[in-house]
């Protein structure tokens, strides 16, 4: 599992490690944290390798994961080994991970303060982790960590909750009629009844026309942020970096790092999101 560490570049401390660890997730499932959060959304430099003002890395020490394996620079060696295909197996990748790195590669971190933060499916992931943490240290009567606390970021905890909003919302800033509004509901209730019969492949399928309805009926909104101006022919917005972000992970990131040449970093791990179809829709709120 490819990880990524920068040490804070907080000017009032002598030492990194009287700041708190954020080990960040992202989304998904299938997008690295390695090139998405870090160069666009928090690290120390833009996907033009500029300075970032506000980065993260000036108040905290901050860990990119490409998790799952299969997403990023992460990857499987073992031909007979598989993708995971729950949080579950997530949430123990990960703290199989974490306690190598904590306990290995960086003891120094082991008494300082760690917050977990994951955006949008990488919040599902999040909490899987931190729930895998917290029930074996229950277990074991033995902390490795000092793990203070999770975050999320329009976390995809609860994806019923979420579908069953998008067409009241949609209505109600005036994004569709009451005929798409009907359209976009009758097919989030489809997806409803797939779920309560635990048939979440097709009820995976079925979201992702939720998605594309929306795009219909809105003439293209960007999904991601419906304040973007966007139109019916065009991807939302994140998918604007997708070659950007390719180009730099496989050129010169990948030679700054010494990755080897045979790894190929993707802006999205289909493979990843495949494998994880039967979990997608499940609901982690109850852990």
């Amino acid at each position: 599992m490819f990880w990524w560490l920068y040490y804070t570049s907080h000017n009032h401390v002598s030492n990194y490690t009287e700041r708190p660890l954020i080990i960040w997730l992202q989304g998904g499932p299938g997008m690295p944290s390695s090139g998405y959060g870090n160069f666009l959304e928090i690290g120390p430099q833009n996907a033009s390798f500029h300075k970032r003002e506000g980065s993260f890395v000036e108040n905290f020490n901050v860990l990119f994961v490409d998790n799952p394996v299969g997403v990023g620079y992460s990857y499987i060696s073992d031909e007979n080994t598989k993708l995971v295909t729950n949080g579950n197996e997530i949430g123990e990748d990960m703290y199989n991970f974490f306690k190598i790195f904590i306990t290995t590669r960086h003891p120094e971190f082991q008494n300082v303060s760690v917050y977990v933060f994951g955006e949008s499916y990488g919040g599902k992931m999040a909490t899987e982790f931190v729930y895998s943490v917290t029930k074996k240290e229950k277990k074991d009567n033995l902390k490795f960590c000092n793990l203070k606390g999770l975050a999320l970021g329009d976390a995809y905890i609860s994806p019923l909750d979420y579908l069953e909003h998008y067409a009241p919302l949609a209505l109600n800033l005036g994004l569709v009629d009451k005929r798409g509004f009907t359209r976009i509901d009758e097919l989030a209730k489809q997806i409803q009844v797939l779920i309560n019969k635990k048939e979440f492949k097709k009820a995976a399928n079925t979201e992702n026309a939720v998605i594309d309805l929306l795009y219909y009926e809105t003439l293209g909104i960007d999904v991601n942020n419906i304040l973007a101006k966007t139109n019916s022919t065009k991807l939302p917005k994140v998918w604007d970096y997708m070659y950007l972000l390719e180009n730099m992970m496989n050129n010169e990131v990948k030679k700054e790092l010494n990755i080897t040449e045979n790894i190929t970093w993707k802006f999205f791990g289909d493979d990843l999101y495949q494998s994880l179809k039967g979990d997608l829709l499940k609901s982690v709120t109850t852990k």
